[in-house]
Parts: structure tokens; C-alpha cells; sequence
């Protein structure tokens, strides 16, 4: 498969996915730096996607804010009344033109060393792309992983099994079918 590459921008931060043919390159940068993660395919839990929704807490501490300076006004003399006026204009346009974080589909990351990381796709105009594209590998690459080899060493082949059911690459019943396939393969005719 060809390498693909898509820059997404939101909220002052950017992510950069390239898509080699057997990783997901991640180029991260915001506020608090860059940085880059290689991520194998059959490492994210593209079955288990979850969906989540913008974040609206600053939205909402603005509007509450607002709302308080407004009602304030009913009470405050008239230099004060004034300027609790204009805070809470100012409170509502913010809400109504900031444009926040995305929502965002998040793909939990099966690496035992990144246990509790995720992948997120932002909710752009490129988002269904992305995800077909990262669905697509992953079906691809899977595919090789899964594939018994029985050339190598039953031993080893059995213990790379377990090792991706641990993980939770392959499923329980996936592994024990690989299990018995390797078991009747190394069986002497």
C-alpha cells in the first residue's frame, strides 16, 4: 500500500498521521511541545472505537459566569452595573464564536507499554478517511500477524500465540484455534 498522510488542526494543536505499510506514524504538536509515536496497526483496538463528544467545560464556565455577572447587575449601582453588563456581553459572545477541541474517536493503544494511551481522531472533514484508512491496514496487517507459520518452531510459533492473546490482539478463541492448527501441524505424519 502506498503512504498516506493526513495533517489535522484544531484548538491550537496539530497531529500529523502517515500511514507506512506496516505502522501509523503520530507527529503530535501543541502548547506543551511535539512529539512522534510509531505505532504498529494490529497495536490499536480499531474494533472497540469510542466516540466522544466535544469538550464544552470552558464553554459552559464562561456562559455560568456570565449568567452571574448578569444577574449581579440587578443589584450593583450604576458605575458597576455597567461594567457587569459588559462582562457578561463579552461572556456570551466568547461562548457563542469560540470554536473548541473537536469531538474525537479514540482507539485504545494494546502496547503494554503504553497501557492506558490512545489514539484520537479528530471529528474533521477528514475523519472518515482516516478511519477507513487505519481499518484497512489494520485488516491487512492483522491478516499477517494471525497467519500461523508452520516452518518455524511449534514451540515458539505456540508462545507468540499467547503473547498476542495476552495482549489482546487476537482473541481467546482465535488463540486457541492457532494453538490446535500448530499442535496437528507439528504432529510427525
Amino acid at each position: 500500500m502506498a503512504s498516506e498522510v493526513f495533517v489535522q488542526e484544531a484548538a491550537g494543536s496539530s497531529q500529523t498521521l502517515r500511514f507506512e505499510d506496516a505502522r501509523l506514524v503520530l507527529a503530535i504538536a501543541d502548547a506543551g511541545g511535539a512529539r512522534e509515536l510509531s505505532l504498529p496497526y494490529y497495536e490499536i483496538d480499531v474494533e472497540h472505537g469510542e466516540v466522544l463528544p466535544p469538550s464544552q467545560r470552558l464553554r459552559l464556565a464562561v456562559f455560568g459566569a456570565g449568567l452571574l455577572a448578569a444577574g449581579a447587575t440587578m443589584f450593583a449601582g450604576s458605575s458597576t452595573r455597567l461594567t457587569l453588563a459588559a462582562v457578561a456581553v463579552c461572556a456570551c459572545a466568547f461562548v457563542a464564536l469560540r470554536k473548541g477541541p473537536p469531538g474525537q474517536t479514540r482507539f485504545v493503544l494494546l502496547d503494554p507499554k503504553r497501557r492506558g494511551a490512545a489514539l484520537n481522531i479528530w471529528r474533521d472533514g477528514q475523519h472518515e478517511r482516516i478511519e477507513a484508512e487505519l481499518q484497512a491496514r489494520w485488516k491487512a496487517q492483522r491478516r499477517v500477524i494471525v497467519r500461523v507459520d508452520f516452518t518455524a518452531d511449534p514451540v515458539r510459533e505456540s508462545d507468540r500465540f499467547r503473547a498476542l492473546a495476552r495482549r489482546g490482539v487476537v482473541s481467546a478463541e482465535e488463540c486457541a484455534v492457532a494453538l490446535a492448527r500448530i499442535a496437528a501441524g507439528a504432529q510427525p505424519a
